[in-house]
Order: structure tokens, then C-alpha cells, then sequence
């Protein structure tokens, strides 16, 4: 492995996405999504103000669609929402299903 930090072991990502496929699927029935497709763009907007950090939170629209809430953080873990000095809440996800990698080892049991 390479110098990279907070990595996971493949098998325990593995473990972790089936474990949300099962408990995400009875909990949340029709409701349920695999995961969010995020384009680089809004993290790469976040980062170029000079964030510690990103949070990410979930959110639901009138029709019922769902969202992943992205907004930079600063280093004493404070939302950076500023609309006036261009700190802003990003969502141009896609959630999954429908935009999904059916073949990616996260998205399904085989």
C-alpha cells in the first residue's frame, strides 16, 4: 500500500457496503440508495478556498430525490456557510441507483 491515508482494506470495504445494502434496504424499503457519484468539481470548488476539511450531509427534495449536502469546514470543524465571501453548500450528485457502477465490487453481492 502506498502512502496514503485512511485507506480501508478492500475486504473490509467489501463488508461495510454489504452491510449497508441489507440494513439500508429494510430500513429504507423504496427509500434506499448504494452511494452518491460526486463530480470532482465541487470538492475541487471547496478545497480551492483553502478548507481544513468537507462534511457531507444527506438531504431529501420535495420529490423525494436524495442529496448529498457538500460544504468546506474550517479547522476548528465549523461549516464554512457564506454566501457573501463565496462559501457555499454544493449538490451536483448523482445517487445510486440509477447512476451506478454495477460492476464495482460495492454496488453488489458478487
Amino acid at each position: 500500500m502506498s502512502n496514503a491515508t485512511n485507506v480501508l482494506q478492500k475486504s473490509v470495504a467489501i463488508a461495510y457496503a454489504e452491510s449497508w445494502r441489507t440494513v439500508g434496504a429494510e430500513k429504507l424499503g423504496t427509500d434506499f440508495f448504494k452511494g452518491f457519484l460526486i463530480p470532482l468539481v465541487d470538492l475541487t470548488q471547496i478545497m480551492d478556498k483553502g478548507c481544513a476539511n468537507i462534511r457531507v450531509y444527506i438531504g431529501n427534495d420535495a420529490e423525494n430525490e436524495k442529496h448529498l449536502l457538500i460544504v468546506g469546514v474550517d479547522e476548528s470543524g465549523k461549516d464554512l456557510i457564506d454566501y457573501d465571501n463565496g462559501y457555499y453548500v454544493y449538490d451536483f450528485t448523482e445517487v445510486c441507483p440509477s447512476l451506478c457502477d454495477e460492476t464495482s465490487v460495492l454496488c453488489n453481492d458478487e
